[in-house]
């Protein structure tokens, strides 16, 4: 199992999205969801989250959290050493994207 956590902000809402190798995230993979979820503050996250690490987890994901006044991106890369290991690299911080 293998999830990240983002939280986000802004006004307006941001729209957000998980990229992986510069492709929208493919939730219809069953290993694969995305949710999201505001607490009782009103703080905004999304959460990526494998199932089960498979090859196809490996890559660069993006997530990105945008609206008409910015755009914030939180990158981070996953390298599968072999079936039963993986790296991860994070390739920006921090990986909480306030935006």
């Amino acid at each position: 199992m293998l999830y990240f956590s983002c939280s986000y902000a802004g006004s307006p809402v941001p729209h957000v999205i998980w990229t992986l190798n510069n492709s929208i995230v493919n939730t219809i993979n069953p290993n694969i969801t995305v949710t999201f979820s505001i607490d009782e503050n009103s703080n905004k996250t999304s959460i990526l989250h494998w199932v089960y690490v498979t090859p196809d987890a490996r890559g660069t994901y993006i997530f990105t959290a945008s609206n008409i006044y910015e755009t914030v991106r939180s990158t981070f890369t996953i390298l599968i050493a072999s079936k039963y290991s993986y790296e991860l690299y994070i390739a920006t911080l921090p990986f909480n994207c306030i935006s």
